[in-house]
Protein backbone atom coordinates (compact mmCIF):
# COMPACT_ATOMS: atom_id res chain seq x y z
CA UNK A 1 0.00 0.00 0.00
CA UNK A 2 1.39 3.36 -0.91
CA UNK A 3 0.56 6.49 1.40
CA UNK A 4 0.87 9.68 0.10
CA UNK A 5 -0.22 13.00 1.80
CA UNK A 6 -2.82 14.89 -0.66
CA UNK A 7 -1.67 19.05 -0.27
CA UNK A 8 -5.02 19.47 -1.13
CA UNK A 9 -6.43 17.52 2.10
CA UNK A 10 -4.08 19.59 4.57
CA UNK A 11 -5.80 21.80 7.46
CA UNK A 12 -4.65 23.40 10.12
CA UNK A 13 -6.53 22.58 13.75
CA UNK A 14 -7.88 25.04 15.95
CA UNK A 15 -5.99 26.78 18.63
CA UNK A 16 -6.75 27.04 22.37
CA UNK A 17 -5.04 27.88 25.36
CA UNK A 18 -2.03 26.57 26.67
CA UNK A 19 -3.65 23.63 28.96
CA UNK A 20 -2.06 23.98 32.91
CA UNK A 21 1.75 23.00 33.56
CA UNK A 22 0.67 21.35 37.24
CA UNK A 23 -2.01 18.74 36.36
CA UNK A 24 -4.17 17.26 39.43
CA UNK A 25 -2.33 13.84 39.03
CA UNK A 26 -0.89 12.41 42.02
CA UNK A 27 0.26 9.01 41.05
CA UNK A 28 2.31 7.81 37.72
CA UNK A 29 3.45 4.59 37.24
CA UNK A 30 6.38 4.57 34.80
CA UNK A 31 8.52 1.93 32.62
CA UNK A 32 11.26 1.69 30.43
CA UNK A 33 12.67 0.61 27.04
CA UNK A 34 16.45 1.26 27.32
CA UNK A 35 16.41 -0.13 23.58
CA UNK A 36 14.67 2.20 22.28
CA UNK A 37 14.96 4.95 24.87
CA UNK A 38 11.26 5.37 25.72
CA UNK A 39 9.95 7.07 29.07
CA UNK A 40 6.22 6.43 29.48
CA UNK A 41 3.64 7.76 32.28
CA UNK A 42 0.37 7.15 32.92
CA UNK A 43 -2.20 8.75 35.17
CA UNK A 44 -4.59 7.79 37.63
CA UNK A 45 -6.57 11.26 39.49
CA UNK A 46 -6.16 11.28 42.98
CA UNK A 47 -7.81 14.05 45.53
CA UNK A 48 -4.88 15.48 47.60
CA UNK A 49 -4.82 15.26 51.67
CA UNK A 50 -3.80 18.36 53.77
CA UNK A 51 -2.22 16.64 56.74
CA UNK A 52 -2.07 19.36 59.65
CA UNK A 53 1.14 18.88 61.58
CA UNK A 54 1.43 21.39 64.25
CA UNK A 55 4.87 23.65 63.74
CA UNK A 56 6.25 27.50 62.75
CA UNK A 57 5.75 27.00 59.38
CA UNK A 58 3.34 28.98 57.40
CA UNK A 59 0.01 26.83 56.87
CA UNK A 60 0.67 26.92 53.24
CA UNK A 61 3.46 24.63 53.52
CA UNK A 62 0.85 22.25 55.48
CA UNK A 63 -2.35 22.69 52.46
CA UNK A 64 0.04 22.46 49.27
CA UNK A 65 -1.31 19.62 46.89
CA UNK A 66 1.05 16.47 46.94
CA UNK A 67 1.86 16.88 43.18
CA UNK A 68 2.93 19.89 43.40
CA UNK A 69 5.47 19.41 46.05
CA UNK A 70 6.22 16.49 43.95
CA UNK A 71 7.11 19.47 41.32
CA UNK A 72 8.98 21.67 43.72
CA UNK A 73 11.44 18.75 44.58
CA UNK A 74 11.51 17.87 40.91
CA UNK A 75 13.18 21.58 40.37
CA UNK A 76 15.61 21.26 42.98
CA UNK A 77 18.95 20.29 43.23
CA UNK A 78 20.34 16.60 44.07
CA UNK A 79 21.68 18.01 47.30
CA UNK A 80 18.21 20.02 48.16
CA UNK A 81 16.09 17.01 46.95
CA UNK A 82 17.34 15.26 49.98
CA UNK A 83 17.01 18.13 52.21
CA UNK A 84 13.37 19.06 51.68
CA UNK A 85 11.76 15.94 52.95
CA UNK A 86 13.17 17.56 57.04
CA UNK A 87 10.13 20.19 56.12
CA UNK A 88 7.46 18.52 57.40
CA UNK A 89 5.72 14.77 57.27
CA UNK A 90 3.95 16.27 54.45
CA UNK A 91 7.42 16.50 52.42
CA UNK A 92 8.91 13.66 53.37
CA UNK A 93 6.45 11.26 52.19
CA UNK A 94 6.44 13.39 48.87
CA UNK A 95 9.88 13.38 48.01
CA UNK A 96 10.65 9.39 49.20
CA UNK A 97 7.83 8.73 46.70
CA UNK A 98 9.27 11.19 44.28
CA UNK A 99 12.49 9.55 44.40
CA UNK A 100 11.10 6.12 44.22
CA UNK A 101 8.60 6.72 41.17
CA UNK A 102 10.86 9.07 39.16
CA UNK A 103 12.62 7.33 35.35
CA UNK A 104 15.45 9.49 34.68
CA UNK A 105 17.61 8.42 31.52
CA UNK A 106 21.21 10.21 30.69
CA UNK A 107 22.66 10.35 27.02
CA UNK A 108 25.41 12.74 26.41
CA UNK A 109 25.11 14.62 29.39
CA UNK A 110 21.80 15.35 28.84
CA UNK A 111 19.45 13.85 32.05
CA UNK A 112 15.96 13.65 31.23
CA UNK A 113 13.39 12.94 34.19
CA UNK A 114 9.70 12.08 33.90
CA UNK A 115 7.37 12.04 36.57
CA UNK A 116 3.92 12.58 37.54
CA UNK A 117 3.22 14.29 33.33
CA UNK A 118 5.94 16.43 34.11
CA UNK A 119 9.57 16.59 32.02
CA UNK A 120 12.87 18.05 33.73
CA UNK A 121 15.83 18.57 31.51
CA UNK A 122 19.18 19.33 33.19
CA UNK A 123 22.99 19.55 31.64
CA UNK A 124 24.58 19.14 28.45
CA UNK A 125 22.66 21.51 26.15
CA UNK A 126 25.34 21.99 23.09
CA UNK A 127 22.36 21.90 20.66
CA UNK A 128 19.80 23.37 22.76
CA UNK A 129 18.36 20.03 24.43
CA UNK A 130 17.85 21.07 27.04
CA UNK A 131 15.18 23.84 25.85
CA UNK A 132 16.49 26.21 29.14
CA UNK A 133 19.13 28.42 27.55
CA UNK A 134 20.34 29.90 24.55
CA UNK A 135 21.99 27.23 22.32
CA UNK A 136 25.52 26.48 23.81
CA UNK A 137 25.19 28.01 27.61
CA UNK A 138 25.42 24.98 29.38
CA UNK A 139 28.24 23.21 26.84
CA UNK A 140 30.38 26.24 28.45
CA UNK A 141 28.89 26.56 32.17
CA UNK A 142 28.37 24.12 34.72
CA UNK A 143 24.65 23.20 34.85
CA UNK A 144 23.29 22.70 38.22
CA UNK A 145 19.79 21.66 38.51
CA UNK A 146 16.80 20.75 36.28
CA UNK A 147 14.48 23.06 34.01
CA UNK A 148 10.56 21.91 34.26
CA UNK A 149 10.28 22.32 30.42
CA UNK A 150 6.34 23.90 29.71
CA UNK A 151 4.64 21.18 27.90
CA UNK A 152 1.22 19.95 28.10
CA UNK A 153 0.81 16.52 30.20
CA UNK A 154 3.70 14.43 28.89
CA UNK A 155 3.00 10.59 28.14
CA UNK A 156 5.98 9.29 26.46
CA UNK A 157 9.89 10.51 25.86
CA UNK A 158 11.61 9.10 23.08
CA UNK A 159 15.25 10.46 22.95
CA UNK A 160 18.84 10.06 21.82
CA UNK A 161 22.18 11.16 21.71
CA UNK A 162 21.43 14.78 20.44
CA UNK A 163 17.47 15.29 20.71
CA UNK A 164 13.93 14.13 22.26
CA UNK A 165 10.23 13.95 21.41
CA UNK A 166 7.87 14.36 24.08
CA UNK A 167 4.35 12.50 23.37
CA UNK A 168 2.08 14.68 25.32
CA UNK A 169 -1.38 14.84 25.88
CA UNK A 170 -2.03 17.51 23.36
CA UNK A 171 0.15 16.35 20.50
CA UNK A 172 4.00 15.39 19.97
CA UNK A 173 6.81 17.93 20.88
CA UNK A 174 10.79 17.99 19.62
CA UNK A 175 13.61 19.35 21.10
CA UNK A 176 17.45 19.60 20.30
CA UNK A 177 19.71 18.94 17.23
CA UNK A 178 18.02 20.30 14.07
CA UNK A 179 20.59 20.84 11.73
CA UNK A 180 19.17 18.22 9.11
CA UNK A 181 15.75 18.50 9.85
CA UNK A 182 16.00 15.55 12.22
CA UNK A 183 13.24 16.93 14.33
CA UNK A 184 10.84 17.11 11.69
CA UNK A 185 9.82 20.82 12.76
CA UNK A 186 11.70 24.13 11.35
CA UNK A 187 13.56 26.54 13.42
CA UNK A 188 16.93 25.72 15.50
CA UNK A 189 15.20 23.27 17.87
CA UNK A 190 16.30 24.89 21.13
CA UNK A 191 12.62 25.11 22.19
CA UNK A 192 9.83 22.51 22.19
CA UNK A 193 8.11 22.84 19.05
CA UNK A 194 5.10 20.90 17.73
CA UNK A 195 5.85 17.91 14.83
CA UNK A 196 3.70 18.66 12.25
CA UNK A 197 2.21 14.68 12.18
CA UNK A 198 -0.16 14.62 15.25
CA UNK A 199 -3.58 16.84 14.95
CA UNK A 200 -5.79 17.23 17.88
CA UNK A 201 -8.69 19.47 19.00
CA UNK A 202 -8.05 22.55 21.03
CA UNK A 203 -3.85 22.89 20.34
CA UNK A 204 -1.61 25.10 22.22
CA UNK A 205 -1.12 28.67 20.89
CA UNK A 206 1.83 28.83 19.96
CA UNK A 207 2.12 25.64 17.98
CA UNK A 208 0.43 25.51 14.14
CA UNK A 209 -0.11 22.16 13.47
CA UNK A 210 -1.09 20.37 9.85
CA UNK A 211 -3.11 17.67 9.73
CA UNK A 212 -1.78 14.51 7.73
CA UNK A 213 -5.10 12.80 6.28
CA UNK A 214 -4.70 9.21 6.26
CA UNK A 215 -7.77 6.09 5.76
CA UNK A 216 -7.91 5.53 9.35
CA UNK A 217 -9.27 9.35 9.58
CA UNK A 218 -8.21 13.12 9.92
CA UNK A 219 -5.37 12.32 12.43
CA UNK A 220 -1.95 10.08 12.60
CA UNK A 221 -1.31 9.65 16.18
CA UNK A 222 2.46 8.51 16.88
CA UNK A 223 3.12 4.78 18.49
CA UNK A 224 6.73 4.48 18.45
CA UNK A 225 9.67 6.84 17.38
CA UNK A 226 13.23 5.68 16.29
CA UNK A 227 15.92 8.21 17.05
CA UNK A 228 18.97 7.63 14.92
CA UNK A 229 21.73 9.88 13.64
CA UNK A 230 20.63 12.55 11.67
CA UNK A 231 17.01 10.97 11.02
CA UNK A 232 14.19 9.99 12.95
CA UNK A 233 11.14 7.25 12.22
CA UNK A 234 7.77 7.54 13.65
CA UNK A 235 5.41 4.73 13.85
CA UNK A 236 1.91 5.32 13.26
CA UNK A 237 -1.32 2.89 12.24
CA UNK A 238 -1.19 3.19 9.01
CA UNK A 239 3.04 3.25 7.95
CA UNK A 240 5.85 5.22 9.06
CA UNK A 241 7.17 8.64 8.45
CA UNK A 242 10.75 9.77 8.04
CA UNK A 243 12.40 12.96 8.47
CA UNK A 244 16.30 13.76 7.89
CA UNK A 245 19.45 13.36 6.13
CA UNK A 246 18.10 11.46 2.84
CA UNK A 247 21.75 10.15 1.63
CA UNK A 248 21.00 8.01 -1.43
CA UNK A 249 17.36 8.21 -0.62
CA UNK A 250 17.77 5.84 2.24
CA UNK A 251 14.69 7.09 4.06
CA UNK A 252 12.10 5.52 1.51
CA UNK A 253 10.20 9.01 0.86
CA UNK A 254 10.67 8.10 -2.64
CA UNK A 255 13.21 10.88 -4.12
CA UNK A 256 16.85 11.73 -3.67
CA UNK A 257 16.57 15.24 -1.89
CA UNK A 258 19.00 16.15 0.56
CA UNK A 259 16.86 16.85 3.86
CA UNK A 260 13.36 15.57 3.97
CA UNK A 261 12.41 18.83 6.35
CA UNK A 262 8.84 17.49 7.47
CA UNK A 263 7.92 13.75 8.94
CA UNK A 264 7.05 12.23 5.00
CA UNK A 265 5.40 8.34 4.66
CA UNK A 266 8.18 5.59 3.84
CA UNK A 267 6.27 4.14 1.07
CA UNK A 268 5.11 0.63 1.32
CA UNK A 269 6.29 0.22 5.11
CA UNK A 270 2.41 -0.17 6.06
CA UNK A 271 3.32 -4.01 7.82
CA UNK A 272 6.99 -3.25 8.80
CA UNK A 273 7.70 -4.51 12.38
CA UNK A 274 11.64 -3.76 12.55
CA UNK A 275 14.70 -2.10 10.75
CA UNK A 276 18.45 -2.21 10.12
CA UNK A 277 20.27 1.13 9.31
CA UNK A 278 22.86 2.38 7.28
CA UNK A 279 22.97 4.37 4.35
CA UNK A 280 21.29 1.16 3.24
CA UNK A 281 18.26 0.66 5.08
CA UNK A 282 16.63 -2.74 5.32
CA UNK A 283 13.06 -3.46 6.86
CA UNK A 284 11.36 -6.44 7.62
CA UNK A 285 7.62 -7.64 7.36
CA UNK A 286 6.04 -11.09 8.29
CA UNK A 287 6.54 -12.28 4.51
CA UNK A 288 9.94 -10.91 3.24
CA UNK A 289 12.77 -8.47 3.52
CA UNK A 290 12.88 -4.98 1.98
CA UNK A 291 15.66 -2.22 1.84
CA UNK A 292 16.42 1.21 -0.09
CA UNK A 293 19.27 3.44 -0.29
CA UNK A 294 23.10 3.44 -0.75
CA UNK A 295 23.16 0.55 -4.01
CA UNK A 296 26.31 1.56 -5.48
CA UNK A 297 27.70 -2.10 -5.63
CA UNK A 298 24.31 -3.70 -5.11
CA UNK A 299 24.26 -4.05 -1.57
CA UNK A 300 20.41 -3.60 -1.52
CA UNK A 301 20.25 -6.93 -2.74
CA UNK A 302 17.38 -6.38 -4.99
CA UNK A 303 18.94 -7.57 -8.62
CA UNK A 304 18.81 -4.02 -9.78
CA UNK A 305 21.68 -2.18 -11.51
CA UNK A 306 20.32 1.31 -10.08
CA UNK A 307 22.93 2.87 -7.68
CA UNK A 308 20.18 4.77 -5.27
CA UNK A 309 16.94 2.70 -3.88
CA UNK A 310 14.35 5.46 -3.14
CA UNK A 311 11.38 3.18 -2.01
CA UNK A 312 11.17 -0.15 0.38
CA UNK A 313 12.07 -2.81 -2.61
CA UNK A 314 11.97 -6.60 -1.85
CA UNK A 315 15.49 -8.52 -1.49
CA UNK A 316 16.11 -11.08 -4.10
CA UNK A 317 15.73 -14.20 -1.66
CA UNK A 318 15.07 -17.88 -2.52
CA UNK A 319 11.48 -18.19 -2.03
CA UNK A 320 11.67 -20.93 0.64
CA UNK A 321 13.90 -18.12 2.89
CA UNK A 322 12.00 -15.00 1.90
CA UNK A 323 10.24 -14.76 5.64
CA UNK A 324 12.55 -16.21 7.70
CA UNK A 325 15.25 -13.65 7.49
CA UNK A 326 17.23 -13.75 11.40
CA UNK A 327 19.86 -10.96 11.05
CA UNK A 328 21.44 -8.56 8.13
CA UNK A 329 24.66 -7.87 8.65
CA UNK A 330 26.11 -4.69 6.76
CA UNK A 331 28.54 -2.20 6.39
CA UNK A 332 28.61 0.85 3.58
CA UNK A 333 29.36 -1.63 0.91
CA UNK A 334 28.28 -5.45 1.77
CA UNK A 335 25.53 -7.49 3.16
CA UNK A 336 24.81 -11.09 4.36
CA UNK A 337 21.58 -11.73 5.15
CA UNK A 338 20.92 -15.03 7.60
CA UNK A 339 17.72 -17.37 7.22
CA UNK A 340 18.59 -20.16 10.00
CA UNK A 341 22.15 -21.34 9.26
CA UNK A 342 21.56 -20.22 5.46
CA UNK A 343 23.29 -17.16 4.72
CA UNK A 344 23.59 -14.88 1.32
CA UNK A 345 26.14 -12.31 -0.04
CA UNK A 346 25.63 -9.33 -1.91
CA UNK A 347 27.51 -6.02 -2.61
CA UNK A 348 31.24 -5.34 -3.35
CA UNK A 349 33.06 -8.88 -4.05
CA UNK A 350 36.53 -8.08 -3.24
CA UNK A 351 36.47 -11.37 -1.55
CA UNK A 352 35.22 -11.14 1.50
CA UNK A 353 31.50 -12.00 0.95
CA UNK A 354 32.51 -15.64 0.77
CA UNK A 355 30.24 -16.64 -2.03
CA UNK A 356 31.37 -18.50 -5.96
CA UNK A 357 30.95 -15.64 -7.66
CA UNK A 358 33.68 -13.60 -10.24
CA UNK A 359 31.13 -10.20 -10.37
CA UNK A 360 32.81 -7.04 -9.00
CA UNK A 361 29.71 -6.08 -7.30
CA UNK A 362 27.12 -9.12 -6.46
CA UNK A 363 23.61 -7.57 -6.64
CA UNK A 364 21.63 -10.45 -6.08
CA UNK A 365 22.31 -12.12 -2.67
CA UNK A 366 24.39 -15.95 -3.57
CA UNK A 367 24.08 -18.49 -0.64
CA UNK A 368 27.81 -18.78 1.09
CA UNK A 369 28.94 -22.33 0.80
CA UNK A 370 29.22 -23.70 4.31
CA UNK A 371 26.37 -23.28 7.27
CA UNK A 372 26.70 -19.90 9.35
CA UNK A 373 25.79 -19.50 13.05
CA UNK A 374 27.75 -16.13 13.75
CA UNK A 375 28.99 -13.58 10.92
CA UNK A 376 30.68 -10.27 11.41
CA UNK A 377 32.47 -7.83 8.58
CA UNK A 378 34.14 -4.77 7.95
CA UNK A 379 35.94 -3.46 5.31
CA UNK A 380 37.73 -6.30 2.90
CA UNK A 381 37.22 -8.68 6.04
CA UNK A 382 34.91 -11.43 7.49
CA UNK A 383 34.95 -13.57 10.24
CA UNK A 384 32.20 -16.86 10.22
CA UNK A 385 31.65 -19.24 13.38
CA UNK A 386 30.20 -22.50 11.94
CA UNK A 387 29.55 -24.93 14.49
CA UNK A 388 32.83 -24.92 16.44
CA UNK A 389 35.07 -23.42 13.61
CA UNK A 390 36.22 -20.07 12.75
CA UNK A 391 36.88 -19.36 9.44
CA UNK A 392 37.71 -16.27 7.69
CA UNK A 393 37.12 -14.46 3.89
CA UNK A 394 38.81 -11.24 1.76
CA UNK A 395 42.03 -9.65 2.18
CA UNK A 396 45.05 -11.56 3.96
CA UNK A 397 47.46 -8.57 3.37
CA UNK A 398 48.69 -8.89 6.95
CA UNK A 399 48.08 -12.88 7.62
CA UNK A 400 44.96 -12.62 9.41
CA UNK A 401 43.68 -15.70 8.57
CA UNK A 402 46.56 -17.91 7.42
CA UNK A 403 50.25 -17.08 7.68
CA UNK A 404 50.56 -17.72 4.19
CA UNK A 405 51.72 -15.55 1.15
CA UNK A 406 48.09 -15.12 -0.25
CA UNK A 407 46.41 -12.37 -0.49
CA UNK A 408 43.28 -12.58 -0.35
CA UNK A 409 40.92 -15.60 0.55
CA UNK A 410 37.96 -15.54 -1.59
CA UNK A 411 36.09 -18.60 -0.10
CA UNK A 412 36.05 -19.00 3.66
CA UNK A 413 38.88 -20.83 5.43
CA UNK A 414 39.89 -22.15 8.53
CA UNK A 415 41.41 -19.84 10.38
CA UNK A 416 45.18 -20.68 12.10
CA UNK A 417 44.32 -19.54 15.92
CA UNK A 418 47.34 -19.53 18.70
CA UNK A 419 44.58 -20.90 21.66
CA UNK A 420 41.24 -20.98 22.46
CA UNK A 421 39.33 -17.75 21.20
CA UNK A 422 35.94 -16.40 22.86
CA UNK A 423 35.81 -12.95 21.09
CA UNK A 424 36.90 -11.31 17.47
CA UNK A 425 36.65 -7.69 16.82
CA UNK A 426 37.20 -6.28 13.14
CA UNK A 427 38.99 -3.51 13.24
CA UNK A 428 39.46 -2.74 9.82
CA UNK A 429 42.46 -3.28 8.23
CA UNK A 430 42.89 -5.42 11.39
CA UNK A 431 41.34 -8.69 13.23
CA UNK A 432 41.76 -9.04 17.34
CA UNK A 433 41.10 -12.21 18.63
CA UNK A 434 40.73 -12.41 22.37
CA UNK A 435 41.79 -15.72 24.38
CA UNK A 436 39.88 -17.68 26.68
CA UNK A 437 42.48 -16.01 28.88
CA UNK A 438 41.25 -12.28 28.70
CA UNK A 439 44.52 -11.87 26.28
CA UNK A 440 44.21 -10.33 23.19
CA UNK A 441 46.17 -10.90 20.11
CA UNK A 442 46.33 -9.36 16.34
CA UNK A 443 48.46 -8.52 13.37
CA UNK A 444 50.21 -5.49 12.83
CA UNK A 445 51.01 -5.22 8.97
CA UNK A 446 53.04 -3.04 9.74
CA UNK A 447 55.83 -5.11 11.38
CA UNK A 448 58.88 -6.39 9.21
CA UNK A 449 60.18 -8.46 11.62
CA UNK A 450 60.88 -12.02 9.78
CA UNK A 451 60.50 -13.92 12.98
CA UNK A 452 56.63 -12.17 13.95
CA UNK A 453 55.90 -12.45 10.30
CA UNK A 454 56.43 -16.65 10.73
CA UNK A 455 54.26 -16.83 13.57
CA UNK A 456 51.52 -14.84 12.44
CA UNK A 457 50.20 -13.54 15.27
CA UNK A 458 51.11 -10.42 18.29
CA UNK A 459 50.33 -10.16 21.44
CA UNK A 460 47.83 -6.42 22.04
CA UNK A 461 50.23 -4.71 24.54
CA UNK A 462 48.47 -1.29 25.22
CA UNK A 463 46.30 -2.35 28.15
CA UNK A 464 43.77 0.72 27.54
CA UNK A 465 43.14 -0.62 23.38
CA UNK A 466 42.56 -4.35 25.05
CA UNK A 467 40.06 -2.91 27.95
CA UNK A 468 38.02 -1.00 25.06
CA UNK A 469 38.06 -4.20 22.70
CA UNK A 470 36.86 -5.80 25.89
CA UNK A 471 33.97 -3.50 26.58
CA UNK A 472 32.96 -3.65 23.01
CA UNK A 473 29.42 -5.14 22.52
CA UNK A 474 28.21 -7.30 19.88
CA UNK A 475 27.93 -5.63 16.83
CA UNK A 476 28.01 -6.22 12.90
CA UNK A 477 31.83 -5.96 13.37
CA UNK A 478 31.93 -7.42 17.46
CA UNK A 479 31.25 -11.16 17.70
CA UNK A 480 31.84 -12.97 21.14
CA UNK A 481 31.36 -16.69 21.13
CA UNK A 482 28.94 -18.94 22.89
CA UNK A 483 32.28 -20.97 23.96
CA UNK A 484 35.98 -21.07 23.50
CA UNK A 485 37.05 -22.15 19.70
CA UNK A 486 40.53 -23.15 18.87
Amino acid sequence: MTHAIDSSKTTISPVAPFPPVFPASDQASLSNDSANHVISSSYTRKVSVTVNIPGKLPNTVYTLPVHLIRAIIGLADRSSQKELFAICQKFMIAEREYQQDKHAFSSNGTTLTLHGGRLYVEGNNSVGQRAAEPEGKASEEEVTGPRLIRLPPVLHVWHGVDRWFAKTAWGLYACGQNKFSELGVSGAGSTPARVPIVNRIGTPSQATITSIPTSSGPAVDVLDIIVLSRRTLFRTAACWFACGLNICGRLGVGHVSRIVEAPTPVLGSGRVTRWGFGDTMFAWTNTRLLSCGDNRHGQCGVGSTEGTITTLTPVALPEDVKGRVDQVVFDDFGTFIQCGRRCFGCGENTGRLGVESDDEDVRTPIELPVPVDQIITCGDLTVIRSGDTLLGCGENTNHWIRPDDVESFPAPTRLALHGPVVKVVIVDPHVFFQLEGGGWFGRDEEEEDDEEEEAGWMPVVDDDYADELTNMEVDDDVMILPAPIG
